[in-house]
């Protein structure tokens, strides 16, 4: 087993469900100030094959995000994962910077 497959199979196991682009993945979502627990942004860890663009959205099951930031780890230049930042939006869908 790579291992871009073993963190594959540990955010199938560990991971929360998300859709992007019409496609379901599995992520960790943590929040990027540690001492707020709900935070607005995130770090999002990903599959290598989650490969979007700054400016997409991502959703889960109760929330939408917006990517401010994405890039990946690498090993003997091949992609490990693929992490980003992104900023919750309300409930109206709306950002921070929106409102």
């Amino acid at each position: 087993m790579s291992r871009s497959e073993l963190v594959k199979s540990l955010l199938l196991r560990y991971g929360n469900e998300f859709f992007w682009n019409g496609n379901s993945y599995r992520g960790l979502f943590r929040t990027l100030d540690r001492k707020v627990q709900e935070g607005r942004c995130y770090r999002l860890i990903a599959p290598a094959d989650f490969l979007p663009m700054i400016g997409d959205e991502v959703r889960d099951e109760k929330y939408f995000y917006t990517i401010l930031r994405v890039d990946g780890v690498f090993v003997s230049e091949k992609r490990l994962y693929t992490w980003c930042i992104v900023e919750q939006k309300d409930g109206w869908e709306r950002s921070e910077n929106d409102t």
